[in-house]
């Protein structure tokens, strides 16, 4: 049961980060155009899922 628990955290942190990454990629310097372009929409869209996957494995007994 330990193992699900640091899994699930494991995920739910990249999840995050990933969410994080993506929402602020025009304000690091890295955005290829200004605004939400499609790549950041897909990392958000991603990362959210993966945190929440995360979340709910982690709570999972």
């Amino acid at each position: 049961m330990r193992n699900n628990k640091i899994l699930g955290i494991t995920i739910a942190a990249l999840g995050l980060a990933l969410l994080l990454f993506s929402i602020f990629l025009d304000d690091i310097g890295i955005g290829r155009t200004p605004g939400f372009g499609l790549g950041q929409i897909a990392g958000t869209i991603v990362g959210a899922a993966l945190n929440i996957y995360g979340l709910f494995r982690m709570r999972k007994n």
